[in-house]
């Protein structure tokens, strides 16, 4: 599998100020970047749209109880949809502005990881530091392979 063009780069060329902004735009501004955009915007943005769209359901059912049987009342199944549905668009957003679709794979479950991350918690925070993590162990590993 072709490595990541930056990971590329930090093995092949020695000087360290190259090696130190690719380390600085991969574990700090690239997460940074990429979660407010796919997670803050894009995931919150499609959440909501859904959200408005299943409008009609949460007035259908009002505040009626829910069955016996149910686990949930309809207004939480529709909720928990919709997050469903907008971390698997935004995990494919994520996924398709990375240029090496052999990647690809790997890169769909980290944005679902990512985006239930920031539906569990409701902050951007951890989606931020899971991803930064993530780079930071991708540019060790090649480091260390070279």
């Amino acid at each position: 599998m072709q490595q990541h063009q930056q990971l590329t780069m930090i093995t092949e060329y020695s000087q360290l100020p190259l090696r130190i902004l690719i380390v600085v735009i991969a574990v700090v501004i690239a997460p940074l970047l990429e979660e407010m955009l796919f997670r803050g915007f894009f995931q919150t943005t499609i959440r909501s749209y859904l959200k408005a769209l299943s409008s009609p359901l949460r007035r259908w059912y009002g505040d009626k109880p829910a069955p016996v049987k149910a686990r949930s009342t309809p207004h939480e199944a529709t909720d928990r949809h919709s997050a469903w549905l907008s971390i698997l668009i935004s995990s494919g957003l994520f996924t398709t502005i990375h240029a090496n679709t052999g990647h690809w794979p790997a890169l769909f479950v980290l944005g679902i990881c990512l985006g239930y991350a920031y539906e569990k918690s409701g902050s951007l925070f951890r989606p931020i530091f899971i991803h930064s993590f993530f780079n930071t162990a991708s540019i060790i590993a090649a480091v260390l392979n070279q």
